[in-house]
């Protein structure tokens, strides 16, 4: 019996200690989605309440940490616990989710919930083509994941990025699901397509982000013409070649585009000899009719309310050709100026000399006489070679007449003129004769005068030819020559170009001190190409490595127009030149130790005009002049004002010293 009463008290006992021990704990469930910044609110009971803390921590998916939401003891058997899920509270824990609660030694864990940060934003665009300078407006709705507007409880904002070198962005605020944000399209964009951003977040009132969310749209950029230039592989043109001519539209951006562009072309009497529409970019050819007049062709383009213009120097051609009918000799004058000159006409071994003046255009016809048979006729000038052999010919005597109307006819009337006739071009053969011996003897004296130069160097004088003097002063760069033609993949660049027009015939002595006044050029990395009469000398920042050479060209033109007085100084055989200096672009390119260049605008024919109106000094464009105000010193050229081209005449440089450095040299060698 008592064994009995124990194993009864024993088992009383365990029931009342596991009881003290243990309680059980109910959670009430919370909802199945909440988004960042909504409330959290639920009730935990226990069935009885015992000594200690009841904790309550949050276990989330995404943070990977436990975060303690509630920590307090019982008062009574049912706790209710709110908590708004921001980042003061919660942390950064977000995703799948559920509520540990622990108390007296039970853990109790709640169903499983979602804390979501997303927005599901949803874009309109009005349209997909955008041109420069307009504005874009985006607008859209913006919903969390739990369906609540963004925006109607947290401030909220929407940012619009478009993507681009630059990242163009515009901000707004979003309210109650609806946002709207715009910005401009800037003109420097690069045409193409671009994607839009949208962005959406709220905050809470310590300014941290809560939810976000974001989408993308599309935007075509279109771009508009900006600038129009000309592009040609020729500076000055002989009337019968062919120019190539590319025009150029460049957009806001600086790239270059492909549309339909007016041009014109007119002679210097500002006569059409080409109106139509050309693509850009591509390559136009124009051949110049032989007797195009000498001066200036204009190269017009226009695209909308753009416009451009390019002059090329049309050189003189001295020309006349010759042809047969029948027993009729035609000349005609093929040039582009007047033609004046001594014409030899061959019938077999006969020769007769006719003093032709022809405008152009303009021909003679000549009728050839010979006893009855075939001959052969040569004619002969200073630009003329023309044969034909047997020419069947009738008549009496060998002669030539011309059969032109008017006074010539009295010559066949009456054959004592040819009489007198033989006598004038026997005294025009002879002036001729004396003149020639006269050069000769001249030449003769200047090549004495050379020898002597040379001697006298030799005993201690110094002479002004002694070109390896010069190339042992003034280190040779590896590429001096230049040549321009069509450069379609070179690059556009800022250069300073030097034009030297030389006006007179030059030989000898002045040919070599022209070569020896170039060497200060190719000391400074320039490079030179020959133009007709005219030579360019082109500063790229492709051999200097700089883009600021006006300086550099303005103090070359001077050293080279000092060298080139100091020759006249001394030497009968003189220099008549004019100097140039301007600044503008060209698209360039190395190849084979030889820049390869394409004039664009009016780079170098600027500099040519300068050159021409240039009397044996250096004269700059105002381009050139505003770039080195700092350093040169220069008055304005008011001689020139006719021209239609402002110029400046160098008064001095601030820093002289490199330049006098030259000079001295140069003057110490030609003493």
């Amino acid at each position: 019996m008592r064994l009995k009463n124990l194993a009864i008290l024993s088992f009383v006992l365990s029931i009342v200690i596991v009881s003290a021990v243990s309680a059980e704990i109910i959670i009430n469930q919370p909802r199945s989605l909440y988004n960042l910044g909504d409330k959290l609110s639920v009730e935990v009971k226990v069935d009885s309440i015992k000594p200690g803390y009841i904790d309550i921590n949050l276990v989330c998916s995404e943070g990977n940490e436990e975060v303690n939401i509630y920590h307090n003891i019982f008062d009574t058997k049912t706790i209710s616990i709110k908590r708004e899920l921001t980042p003061l509270y919660i942390g950064n824990v977000s995703g799948n989710c559920y509520l540990k609660a622990s108390y007296g030694g039970e853990t109790t864990n709640s169903q499983n919930f979602e804390i979501s940060k997303y927005i599901e934003v949803t874009p309109e665009i009005s349209k997909i083509n955008y041109e420069i300078g307009k504005s874009v407006k985006i607008k859209g709705i913006a919903i969390k994941k739990n369906n609540q507007l963004v925006g109607q409880i947290q401030s909220a904002f929407v940012d619009a990025t478009l993507k681009d070198k630059e990242n163009i962005k515009s901000s707004n605020i979003a309210k109650d699901g609806q946002f709207e944000v715009s910005f401009s399209v800037p003109e420097t964009t690069h045409s193409g397509k671009y994607t839009i951003v949208i962005r959406v977040h709220d905050e809470d009132e310590q300014g941290n982000e809560l939810n976000v969310g974001e989408a993308t749209a599309e935007l075509n950029v279109i771009q508009k013409p900006a600038k129009l230039e000309i592009a040609t592989d020729k500076e000055n043109l002989m009337p019968g070649e062919t120019i190539q001519i590319i025009p150029l539209i460049y957009d806001f951006a600086g790239d270059s585009m492909s549309d339909k562009v007016l041009m014109k072309i007119e002679d210097s009497n500002s006569k059409v000899l080409y109106e139509g529409f050309v693509n850009s970019e591509e390559n136009f050819s124009f051949k110049a009719e032989t007797t195009s007049p000498p001066g200036y062709l204009k190269i017009k383009t226009q695209k909308d309310n753009l416009s451009s213009e390019k002059s090329v120097e049309v050189l003189e051609l001295k020309k006349i050709e010759a042809r047969i009918e029948n027993e009729t000799l035609i000349i005609e004058n093929a040039g582009n100026v007047p033609y004046k000159g001594i014409v030899e006409i061959k019938i077999g071994d006969e020769s007769f000399f006719k003093e032709i003046e022809l405008e152009v255009g303009e021909k003679k016809k000549y009728e050839l006489s010979a006893p009855d048979g075939k001959y052969n006729i040569n004619v002969k000038s200073d630009s003329l070679n023309f044969s034909r052999a047997g020419v069947p010919i009738t008549g009496g005597a060998i002669g030539v007449r011309e059969i032109n109307k008017g006074l010539n006819n009295i010559f066949y009337e009456y054959p004592v003129v040819w009489v007198f006739i033989f006598v004038v071009l026997a005294i025009l053969l002879f002036t001729w004769y004396k003149k020639r011996e006269r050069e000769k003897r001249i030449s003769a004296i200047e090549k004495e005068q050379e020898v002597k130069a040379r001697e006298t160097s030799r005993k201690g004088g110094v002479e002004i030819i002694d070109q390896r003097a010069i190339i042992e002063k003034i280190r040779m760069g590896e590429i001096r020559r230049a040549e321009q033609v069509l450069v379609l993949q070179g690059k556009k660049q800022p250069a300073s170009i030097i034009a030297i027009k030389i006006k007179n015939d030059i030989e000898g002595i002045a040919k070599q001190n022209l070569t020896n006044a170039l060497e200060y050029a190719y000391k400074r990395k320039a490079v030179s190409s020959t133009s007709g009469p005219v030579i360019l000398l082109i500063f790229s920042p492709l051999i200097t490595k700089t883009f600021k050479n006006e300086e550099s060209a303005v103090r070359t033109a001077l050293d080279i127009e000092r060298a080139l007085n100091e020759h006249n100084k001394r030497f009968r055989n003189k220099i008549e030149f004019g100097i140039g200096v301007n600044s503008g672009d060209i698209i360039n390119k190395i190849e084979d130790n030889t820049l390869k260049f394409t004039s664009i605008g009016k780079t170098i024919g600027t500099a040519k005009k300068i050159a021409e109106i240039s009397e044996n000094e250096v004269l700059l464009s105002k381009e050139v002049h505003e770039k080195t105000m700092n350093s040169v010193k220069a008055e304005k050229n008011e001689k020139a004002a006719s021209s239609g081209i402002e110029t400046f005449r160098v008064k001095r440089i601030v820093n002289t010293e490199e330049s006098k450095k030259f000079i001295q040299d140069f003057l110490r060698r030609n003493a």
